[in-house]
C-alpha cells in the first residue's frame, strides 16, 4: 500500500510468476487475498496492478474470473518468450526513467 501511495500518479505492477506451481491451497489463499484487496481499494485501480502468470489450468482460469489473456505456443514456447522478454525489457526501459 506504501508504494502504491508514494507513485502519485505512476503505476505499480506487482508479478505473480508460475501460479500453477503453487501448492492449490496457498494458490486459492492468494487468490481471495487479492480478490479482497481489490474490493477494499478501489481507488488504486488502474495505478496498482496485478499480473499473474500461469499454464491454464480450469481452476486457475475459474478463479480469475476468466480476466485473462492466453498466450497459447506450447510448440512455439521460445518465441512466445522471447517477444515477452522484448515486451517486459522495453517496459523496464520506460520504469527506469521514473526511479532515476
Amino acid at each position: 500500500m506504501a508504494a502504491a501511495d508514494d507513485l502519485g500518479g505512476e503505476k505499480l505492477f506487482v508479478l505473480f510468476d508460475a501460479l500453477d506451481e503453487c501448492e492449490e491451497t496457498s494458490r486459492n489463499a492468494l487468490m481471495r487475498h487479492l480478490t479482497d484487496f481489490n474490493r477494499k481499494f478501489k481507488d488504486l485501480k488502474g495505478r496498482l496492478n496485478f499480473l499473474l502468470t500461469s499454464r491454464p489450468h480450469f481452476d486457475i482460469i475459474r478463479l480469475l474470473d476468466n480476466q485473462t489473456i492466453c498466450l497459447s505456443g506450447d510448440d512455439k514456447s521460445e518465441r512466445v518468450q522471447h517477444e515477452i522478454d522484448i515486451y517486459i525489457q522495453a517496459h523496464l526501459k520506460g520504469l527506469q526513467s521514473v526511479w532515476d
